[in-house]
């Protein structure tokens, strides 16, 4: 006859499948703690200590469902104390939940729930067999998936260090500005990405019957703005898929692998070359977008930068990309993903935040445009800011610690690409002589007054 579980919490656990973070254990471990049965627990505490954390269930079957054995809570909790204090090293914190049947919990006997710390401070934690009062050997692990395994000679390095970043983000400011008819203006100096920003505003302005209907169906500056930010996210995105297009794959491939090298691994997975088929565009409900309507697509845009950019063999030039990557953009081209199941998924997130008249207040040139207090602020161009996200999820320790590091390796590298291309903050930094262009500004203010 099946045990009814009546405690909501303890209910829902059950329901739960193992994970990184939750196993379900026989009592047996506890009511027959022998050298073995205490090495398993041992086993299990260290890999979840040495991941983030989790639970171990003790008490229940292969099923999920409870043994019905009559745990007593003060010798399990005994019983762990004394593995902790022997076999681990350095010591594991942990808490427990106890139900019985006693208590209400279950109609027949009991369950033991232990929750298992992750370790806050170096070194990682061992398993230990001491003799004569001295270590004579230890063993690492950690929690992978739904299972236990030793830790690799290249994860131990990394877990003595600290802990695998498991997450990456990076952001950026990104400031673009073009004219009121929605064409690309000359500013100087100018951030290199503004070049391949203006050459696909080029391209959707041959659409000028196109573009003006759009920008004529709304009313007031509001619209205008909206329209204006709707429009730059569509070619901000495209102008990023078009720069990754070219990248120069052998010189990337090379540099990776060396870095891949230096952690003393080989490289896990295989690269490809794809082309603009790999794109899966995503598609909702709402089809009332206004990029929806434009002439310009991402397959112009990426043949048209293919016959622009120089490259030996033109043949090769395409997404280098791992073998099987998914490439997703969204519906309303604010975001596009790059993931390969099992290993990682980089998202990169396009939020609009302001969209002004007149030239960016930290260009140099904008005193140009806002002389007198901002009476003189040039109407005539429009200044888009936005933020660039990039988050990165590995599935380590799940994945093998060097299918971790190729996938990292590969994401940093595509991070670098997109940083050190699109950064506004970083453009200004650089901008030498800031000086001169003020000094420049107040003679021409002067001349203005004198006149």
């Amino acid at each position: 006859m099946a045990i009814l579980v009546k405690n909501e919490t303890l209910w829902g656990l059950l329901q739960s499948d193992e994970n990184d973070k939750l196993d379900f254990k026989s009592s047996t471990l506890l009511t027959e703690p022998d050298g073995e049965n205490r090495y398993k627990i041992s086993k299990h505490m260290v890999a979840f200590a040495n991941h983030r954390g989790g639970k171990i269930v003790f008490g229940v079957d292969d099923q999920k469902e409870p043994e019905g054995a009559g745990l007593i809570e003060e010798q399990c909790l005994g019983t762990i104390s004394e593995i902790v204090s022997s076999r681990c090293s350095p010591s594991v914190t942990f808490s427990h939940e106890f139900y019985s049947s006693d208590r209400g919990d279950l109609s027949e006997g009991s369950v033991l729930v232990l929750n298992i710390d992750q370790r806050t401070s170096l070194p990682p934690v061992a398993i230990v067999e001491s003799r004569d009062g001295k270590i004579r050997k230890r063993e690492y692990r950690i929690r992978a998936g739904d299972s236990t395994r030793l830790v690799s000679d290249g994860e131990l390095v990394t877990l003595f260090e600290g802990s695998p970043d498991l997450e990456t983000e990076m952001e950026s400011r990104v400031v673009y500005t073009h004219s009121d008819e929605f064409t690309p203006v000359e500013i100087q100096p100018t951030p290199s990405y503004q070049y391949n920003l203006n050459s696909i505003y080029h391209m959707v302005n041959q659409g000028e019957e196109e573009l003006h209907d759009l920008i004529t169906n709304d009313d007031g500056d509001d619209e205008i703005h909206e329209v204006s930010s709707d429009l730059f996210q569509r070619i901000f995105l495209m102008a990023i898929l078009s720069d990754l297009y070219t990248l120069p794959h052998a010189h990337a491939s090379e540099e990776m692998s060396g870095r891949i090298e230096e952690e003393g691994v080989e490289p896990e997975f295989e690269f490809e070359i794809f082309g603009p088929d790999l794109i899966n565009y995503e598609k909702d409900q709402d089809d009332d977008h206004i990029i929806s309507e434009l002439p310009v697509s991402v397959e112009d845009v990426l043949e048209n930068r293919k016959e622009s950019t120089y490259i030996p063999d033109v043949d090769k030039m395409g997404f280098w990309l791992p073998e099987s990557s998914a490439l997703t953009v969204s519906e309303d081209f604010s975001s596009m993903t790059i993931s390969l199941e099992d290993q990682f998924e980089l998202l990169i997130d396009i939020q609009w935040f302001s969209t002004r008249t007149g030239l960016p207040q930290d260009h140099p040139e904008s005193n140009h445009d806002r002389r007198m207090g901002g009476s003189d602020v040039d109407n005539s161009k429009i200044s888009v800011y936005t933020t660039l996200d990039i988050q990165v999820d590995y599935t380590y320790p799940r994945q093998d610690y060097s299918e971790y590091i190729t996938s990292r390796e590969f994401v940093e590298q595509f991070i670098r690409r997109i940083e050190e291309r699109y950064d506004w903050d970083s453009f200004i930094d650089s901008i030498p002589n800031k000086k001169l262009y003020q000094i420049e500004d107040l003679l021409k203010d002067i001349e203005s007054r004198i006149d």
